[in-house]
């Protein structure tokens, strides 16, 4: 039986235990400090009825084979046993390399169901590559930080590990259109953006620091990040060993031709993206053993494996439904790629994995957020639902708890003194918890308003021009010495104006008509390297918000709260120099 009690869903679940890697720690996302309670909570798959998402009948048993799995996991080392898996790979054993990929290839192909990639798919990696202890976060390779499952896209991709074009002949955009090797997302990874555009193409390996195109962007002593020259792209140690582990499956599930496509290999030979001349090979094959041997698996490429093996992707209705062999018994990549070829071997002298990380226990592992509400305006407050907390379990069951932790801000309105953020804590024994709430005061205005670059000519300059914005009249006067350029912005919404070739040096949004307003805000950045404003918010003559608008990768809010309501038209006025975004624009009206 193949086992469906670890079904991952919105938030799927990780394993606990050894990490046998560095862990990664995040502003944004979750900290947890030392050790949890050994309290066990009550079992619930990690499955949700509200998800409607369903276990395949052909993977559905009236009993389950944990019983073995535990009883295998008390032996001594050296004598595992079978049964891991819930019996996944039976009784193997091999004659030597050639023999044990061939049934390992028979064995992964069993029951596959190749997944979609263009719905788009990003489903499967969010349940997939989600951080330990806030579900609403992924994990990222390459990403010193954890990033909100929301920025897909934009601040994460999914990550082909074996590059798509090395394994194709053809660039992402084509060659996902067929579910097959391009969609198998043991192979797609939750990655950074900015360094998936920097890996491209290239081998993964070491990069050469003495080569004049070098770039180093790791940190933490090379345990997060990455660093690539022009042929080879090095990922920062915690990545490494899961990367090579995907590698290594990617050519023992496709070590045959089939279709217009042959079958993959991993060579020691560099390999390059040629277009028309798909070698089907990736390089540096011994720099991926050594790899794959110096890092083991842990709590995040286990759930990756899990996920994709067991969680039903909803608009398919479907898992993928196959394991990565080299995951689930990292010693088998020796004995395939490595110097125990010649060998032969049974699969019960190995050690599993899930011996190592107990993740065949259902037993207490760690508390977590299920989900969270994150964005406030001044003047709510933050009641108990508006946070979940689960009970994790070491086998990916979990449940919801409403007792036995603190919420440090439970209760609390949110004020101008709480500033742009704060920071909140869930407190469960000695485990702590730590997530940002951002306070948009935007949200709670009567009026508001995206910018659009519609009807906004740039060969009009200091010319009052009439937009309109959330339904309300504007006028908008651009003044810039040499012309100025206005683009969208794709990633924050509104526009961008202006650049460094064509800089704008003041820019005036003044209402059409007059209000009676008690707080506005609008929200923007200064976006190239060289760019910065003074922005002054006034109503009528009187002037209620004056501050800086500094370089910035993301927008700010900017604006503020009158001592007693103020009328007269509301005007933002930006001076300065260079390039300046406008995302949205607020303000409240009294009566």
């Amino acid at each position: 039986m193949k086992n469906k009690l670890f079904l991952l869903l919105t938030t799927s679940l990780l394993l606990a235990g050894c990490s046998f890697t560095k862990p990664k720690t995040s502003s944004n996302s979750s900290e947890v400090i030392s050790s949890l309670s050994s309290e066990t909570s009550s079992e619930k798959p990690a499955s949700s009825e509200a998800q409607s998402s369903e276990v395949n009948s052909q993977n559905q048993s009236s009993e389950t084979s944990s019983e073995t799995s535990s009883e295998a996991s008390s032996l001594p080392d050296g004598e595992y046993g079978y049964g891991y898996y819930n019996n996944y790979y039976g009784q193997l054993t091999w004659t030597n390399g050639e023999d044990l990929k061939q049934k390992l290839h028979d064995i992964i192909r069993n029951g596959w169901n190749p997944l979609r990639y263009n719905t788009p798919n990003w489903e499967t990696n969010t349940y997939a590559d989600h951080s330990r202890y806030d579900f609403e976060y992924v994990d990222a390779v390459y990403s010193a930080k954890d990033i909100p499952v929301s920025q897909t896209n934009t601040a994460w991709q999914r990550e082909h590990v074996f590059a798509a074009s090395l394994m194709t002949g053809q660039l992402t955009a084509e060659a996902v259109k067929t579910p097959g090797r391009a969609t198998d997302f043991h192979n797609l990874m939750a990655g950074e953006s900015s360094a998936n555009g920097s890996r491209g193409n290239k081998n993964f390996g070491v990069a050469d620091k003495t080569n004049a195109s070098y770039t180093d962007r790791t940190t933490d002593n090379g345990n997060d990040g990455y660093s690539f020259d022009p042929k080879t792209f090095e990922p920062g140690n915690k990545d490494k060993g899961r990367l090579a582990r995907a590698i290594f499956y990617m050519g023992t599930m496709y070590k045959d031709a089939e279709g217009d496509y042959q079958g993959l290999t991993i060579i020691e030979e560099n390999v390059e993206y040629t277009s028309g001349n798909c070698q089907y090979a990736i390089g540096h094959l011994s720099e991926l053993l050594t790899w794959s041997n110096t890092y083991d698996v842990d709590y995040l490429e286990m759930q990756h494996n899990e996920s994709v093996y067991s969680h039903v992707y909803s608009k398919d209705g479907k898992a993928q439904n196959n394991r990565n062999p080299f995951v689930d018994y990292p010693e088998l990549v020796n004995y395939v790629y490595g110097d125990k070829q010649n060998e032969s071997g049974d699969l019960k002298y190995l050690k599993p994995s899930s011996y190592v990380l107990e993740s065949d226990k259902n037993e207490f592992s760690h508390y977590a957020i299920e989900s969270a509400k994150r964005e406030f305006s001044y003047g709510d407050t933050l009641t108990s639902a508006d946070f979940k907390v689960v009970s994790v379990n070491k086998n990916y069951s979990y449940s919801e708890v409403t007792t036995g932790f603190t919420h440090s801000l439970l209760n609390h309105t949110f004020t101008t003194d709480d500033g742009d953020s704060i920071n909140a804590t869930i407190t469960a024994g000695e485990q702590t918890i730590t997530y940002t709430i951002s306070l948009d005061p935007m949200k709670s205005c009567s009026f508001q308003g995206n910018f659009v670059k519609d009807g906004i000519s740039t060969s009009k300059i200091d010319v009052d021009q009439n937009v309109t914005y959330g339904g309300k009249n504007f006028t908008i006067n651009v003044t810039s010495t040499s012309g100025y350029t206005l683009t969208n912005d794709n990633s924050n919404g509104g526009f961008k104006m202006g650049s460094s070739t064509k800089p704008v040096t003041k820019v005036v949004i003044t209402t059409a008509n007059t209000y009676t307003i008690d707080k506005a805000f609008i929200k923007c950045f200064a976006s190239n390297t060289s760019s910065s404003f003074n922005l002054k918010i006034t109503v009528g003559e009187t002037e209620l918000y004056s501050g800086t608008v500094a370089y910035a990768k993301t927008p700010s809010i900017y604006g503020d709260i009158a001592s007693s309501p103020l009328t007269g038209k509301v005007c933002y006025t930006f001076t300065g120099t260079n390039a300046i975004n406008l995302v949205s624009l607020a303000f409240n009206e009294v009566n």
